[in-house]
């Protein structure tokens, strides 16, 4: 019914972390803490489950667990990963060679190292679409998305013909995404 929350969404809640209360945690019976190398780091969330995933958004750097899945990349910032990422042609690409199903797994995609105007730009675009939605409740990215599209399409030299086809795929398999985007243009 609503927007998927992807490329940015506001922090919902706040967890006190001073040392006194995760030494509480810490003191908890079947207390875990994964990875915390890499708490409040930034990074890229997913949600990997799910009729339109993978879907994507700029981590805030806080805490995760076993479903809080975050990619954090010692190459690329965090846009440049989300922008690659949240690309039609990544969906493509793991919806229809990877997993099929309502899963969907990341670990073979084919990600092609941007040259760094290509950085640039996708940089500049993931930067456009996260400050809209931060300062708009319910800014409709989707058009948006199109253009970013464009740039990797680009990158991966996707013909005009293979463009037709990762796009017709995305109509087929999100009717709803894609109707409410044409009736909005």
């Amino acid at each position: 019914g609503g927007l998927l929350a992807q490329f940015w969404r506001p922090v919902e809640f706040y967890v006190d972390w001073s040392e006194k209360a995760v030494s509480r945690m810490k003191s908890l019976p079947g207390a875990v803490f994964r990875n915390p190398q890499f708490y409040f780091h930034r990074g890229v969330s997913f949600s990997n489950t799910g009729i339109y995933s993978p879907t994507f958004r700029l981590g805030h750097g806080g805490v995760f667990d076993q479903t809080g899945s975050c990619i954090f990349s010692d190459i690329f910032s965090p846009e440049v990963v989300l922008g690659l990422l949240s690309s039609t042609l990544m969906k493509y690409f793991a919806k229809s060679f990877i997993n099929h199903g309502v899963h969907a797994q990341l670990d073979d995609l084919p990600i092609v190292i941007p040259t760094d105007s290509e950085i640039a730009a996708i940089k500049a675009k993931v930067d456009e679409i996260v400050g809209a939605q931060s300062a708009t409740s319910g800014y409709d990215y989707r058009p948006k998305l199109g253009e970013l599209d464009r740039l990797v399409f680009d990158m991966y030299g996707i013909t005009s013909d293979e463009r037709v086809e990762v796009e017709t795929w995305y109509m087929r398999h999100y009717p709803r995404l894609f109707n409410a985007s044409a009736e909005e243009a």
